[in-house]
């Protein structure tokens, strides 16, 4: 996890602290609909005794098709709570999935564009595991935002 990893302190960091972390996209679109920027925004969540924790995940870019590009191993910050994402996709994106894989110990946030595309083309999704990890982080994504209102 990088030159400066210290397993000592990063379990220490997993072992006293409760609460679930936040992940979403924090990005900006072209007109075109290709990526502009890319960032992985990391918050804590209300419950728990929260601290921004560094994390190793992939995320996956898919096109018009629901073809899927993947980036590997993208180290979430512990120190920042936006971490920049290397693209290099040059088309247009049709929904964003952080944590693609379910390596990470989070709560999955969509950007508007990802959440329309996904409540209409869910079913395009090919990997079986995929596809119901991202309906679980919908469902709860909705829920949350309904208890939010009450």
């Amino acid at each position: 996890m990088g030159d400066d990893f210290k397993f000592e302190e990063w379990c220490d960091q997993w072992l006293t602290t409760s609460g679930i972390n936040i992940l979403e996209p924090a990005v900006e679109y072209k007109e075109d609909g290709s990526i502009a920027s890319l960032s992985i925004k990391q918050t804590c969540d209300l419950r728990g005794q929260n601290i921004l924790r560094k994390q190793k995940l992939n995320v996956a870019l898919y096109d018009a098709n629901m073809e899927q590009t993947v980036i590997q191993d993208i180290i979430i910050s512990d120190k920042e709570a936006l971490t920049p994402v290397k693209v290099e996709f040059a088309g247009p994106v049709s929904a964003i999935l952080v944590n693609f894989g379910d390596h990470a110990y989070a709560k999955v946030r969509y950007d508007a564009k990802t959440l329309k595309t996904l409540s209409e083309r869910l079913h395009h999704i090919k990997d079986l595991n995929e596809r119901a990890v991202t309906w679980r982080q919908l469902w709860l994504q909705v829920m949350d935002k309904k208890m939010s209102s009450l």
